[in-house]
């Protein structure tokens, strides 16, 4: 019989607990210097204190990454280093933005231990997030006997970065690399790209149905919902125009007849400041990074669409944009809304009297769907079956 996968290192070892203990009740009464120190003390003085993980996510909660980089930097094992203890320590440095020092130790790590797969394919998954396509395709090439659980998601990085092209989610999709950060790339390919959104939006088609979609992306959500109600109309609305020839590809590669117009979807026609990032999820009408490119672009009034296309299932993803534009559109002939909110830009009294506007007209929270800051709302009463009783325009 097999025993458990992980054990943690400080079982049996009532001197580890203690004094991991301690830490962390330093770290719940914020005495983070002090917290520190006896962390130090303790892997100086051989502790086999277990990797800090509960620590590390304490100081993470608290915003605190310039401690918790120094803790995941100054944490050493026992004895020797296993290849499992780099990798998942070179991980957490990766993440935590000390990406030089992870993939160094990585590196060297993989000159020790050459047939160490699990660290090769964390060392060539890391050089990919960091934007080294190049390097990244020759780790990946590198790897001795990829395991058959990994050979097919290493098949897919590897078509990725070489032809910007991939099977994933069902769907062949152009992903070029100006457009397609790596962390989306890696999404797409497990299978965990807007997983929430994509049912919310997807469960309770009926027949008839009209989706208005605001923030097409590259058009994953499109595609999702024509797969699961075929000859679904849909009218997808993105504002960035970079993502405007790989939505129209990504479509025709799936036969996908979805109608687009690029623009920003507002209250009003006209022009509007939007603001374009390299990774185009940070897109949008307010700047977020100071490499961002501000452009004119075509404001589209969103009441005007509605009146047009007479949606029964509305979709939004616009970053931050649904405050202002959620509680002031016509929603009278829509009986669902599938929502990201997004806590990063807005506040929490913002998010919940956006929320508040919706269950004022009658819209119901729906917990049943969504997920995290994925919401949806549901109403099924009869002055919305009874609208889109007339025929489509």
């Amino acid at each position: 019989m097999r025993g458990p996968r992980h054990r943690p290192a400080h079982r049996g070892s009532p001197a580890a607990v203690e004094i991991s203990t301690e830490i962390g009740a330093l770290l719940e009464r914020n005495e983070r210097p002090q917290a520190l120190e006896r962390f130090r003390e303790a892997i100086r003085g051989g502790a086999p204190l277990p990797y800090p993980d509960d620590h590390l996510k304490t100081l993470r909660a608290a915003n605190d990454t310039d401690s918790a980089r120094a803790l995941a930097r100054d944490w050493a094992p026992q004895g020797a280093w296993t290849p499992g203890q780099i990798a998942h320590a070179a991980k957490v440095l990766f993440d935590l933005g000390d990406r030089e020092q992870a993939l160094h130790r990585l590196a060297e790590a993989c000159a020790r231990h050459p047939r160490a797969r699990g660290l090769a394919l964390t060392r060539a998954r890391l050089l990919m997030l960091d934007g080294q396509r190049d390097a990244a395709i020759a780790a990946y090439e590198a790897i001795p006997d990829i395991p058959a659980k990994r050979a097919r998601e290493v098949s897919l990085i590897l078509r990725a970065l070489r032809e910007e092209r991939v099977t994933a989610l069902g769907f062949e999709l152009s992903v070029p690399a100006r457009v397609v950060p790596p962390g989306m790339l890696l999404g797409l390919i497990r299978g965990r790209y807007e997983t929430a959104e994509r049912h919310g939006a997807t469960n309770g088609l009926r027949p008839g149905d009209r989706v208005l979609e605001l923030g097409t992306g590259i058009g994953i959500m499109a595609l999702s919902l024509f797969r699961a109600q075929p000859g679904l109309d849909i009218l997808c609305v993105e504002a960035n125009p970079v993502l405007e020839p790989v939505i129209r590809e990504n479509f025709a590669l799936n036969g996908c007849p979805a109608k687009l117009e690029i623009g920003v979807a507002g209250l009003k026609d006209g022009q509007t400041a939007f603001h374009v990032e390299a990774n185009f999820h940070a897109s949008g009408t307010a700047p977020r990074a100071t490499q961002a490119t501000r452009i004119e672009q075509r404001e589209i009034d969103t009441n005007r669409l509605i009146d047009g296309f007479r949606p029964t299932v509305l979709v939004l993803d616009i970053e931050g944009s649904e405050i202002a534009l959620l509680p002031r559109l016509t929603l009278d002939g829509v009986r669902r809304i599938v929502v990201e909110f997004h806590p990063a830009i807005n506040t929490a009294q913002e998010i919940s009297q956006t929320v508040a506007s919706l269950l004022a007209q009658g819209f119901l929270l729906d917990l049943r769907q969504g997920k995290g800051q994925v919401l949806v709302f549901d109403r099924g009463d009869e002055r919305t079956e009874t609208m889109h009783e007339r025929p489509a325009p």
